[in-house]
Order: structure tokens, then sequence, then C-alpha cells
């Protein structure tokens, strides 16, 4: 096993090694010094599966303020998401979130639905950064598109009512 600190105490392996579920007997007495947080939860499967295309597809922009704008919209949607889920709704019937790198240096996160799509599309100058909800007749023709604001609230504002929507028509 390798060791990220060697103290007089004890030797501390790193956070992620081979061994993290494995629950030990912290009942011996040691000298032991922790600094900072490690927060190993992680959202549950469901999330994960709804998101990891589009992450994927962020991963590899060459423009990195428009790979951490949608990096930022995306962790957002996993935040509504782990919300509606915490509430007890239950989310795992969603389609995957898909992410494109388009050729004019943007990105475009839809999520696409049988009767209606939820798009973002991650622009160079974030001032020019929208979103999207457009239905079939079906849902009575919705074509809705706005800027993204700035705001941090805002945006989780955004998320949380678009996921009542996809929540309400799916």
């Amino acid at each position: 096993m390798s060791y990220i600190q060697e103290t007089n105490s004890m030797n501390v392996p790193p956070p992620f090694s081979e061994d993290i579920f494995f629950i030990s007997d912290h009942s011996e007495d040691r000298t032991e010094t922790y600094s900072g947080h490690l927060d190993l939860r992680l959202p549950p499967l469901s999330v994960q599966n709804l998101i990891t295309p589009a992450w994927d597809a962020v991963v590899q922009v060459k423009d990195q303020s428009v790979a951490d704008e949608a990096r930022n919209i995306l962790l957002i949607i996993e935040k509504t998401i782990l919300i509606a889920q915490s509430k007890g709704v239950d989310l795992a019937h969603l389609p995957q979130l898909h992410a494109f790198d388009v050729q004019d240096g943007s990105i475009l996160i839809e999520w696409i639905f049988d009767d209606f799509r939820v798009g973002f599309s991650i622009e160079p100058i974030p001032s020019e950064s929208s979103w999207y909800l457009v239905s079939t007749a079906k849902l009575g023709d919705i074509s809705v598109a706005r800027n993204i604001s700035q705001n941090e609230f805002d945006i989780h504002n955004l998320m949380l009512k678009l996921l009542a929507f996809v929540i309400s028509h799916v």
C-alpha cells in the first residue's frame, strides 16, 4: 500500500485506496490527527447514470472556460435531482442527459424526452449562454428560450422549475 503521509503516530493511507469500503473497528486507542473534510458519499447511482454521458462529453471540450460553465450547469442539475430524490421522487426512469461539443466553440446539453426537450447552450461568452424548453403539439407546442442568468441562485431556481416540468410531464 502506498502512503501519502507518514507521522510519528501512524501511516495515513491515500483517501481512495482499494480498501475504501472496508469498515474497520475504531475501538483501539489511536493518536491520529485529521485535517480538512473528506466526503466519500456519492450521488445515488440513478443520478450518476443520468448525467454521466454529459460529463464524459464535457471532459473532452478544449475551451476550459466553456467546459467550466458546462460543469457548473451539470452540478446544479445533479443537486436539483438529489433534492428531488431526497423528497422521495423516483427519477430512475428518466433518460440520460447528453452533451455535444458544437463546432462554434459552444456546448449543448440536452435532456430529450418523447414529447419535449430541455436544453442548455453554453457559449464562449457567458452572457450569451441560454436554456430552452420545446415540446410537441401533444404538450401545446411549447417554445421557450432565455439567457442563463449569471446569478447562481437564479440558475438553481431555473433548474427546480425545469425539473418540476420534467416530473409532471414524464
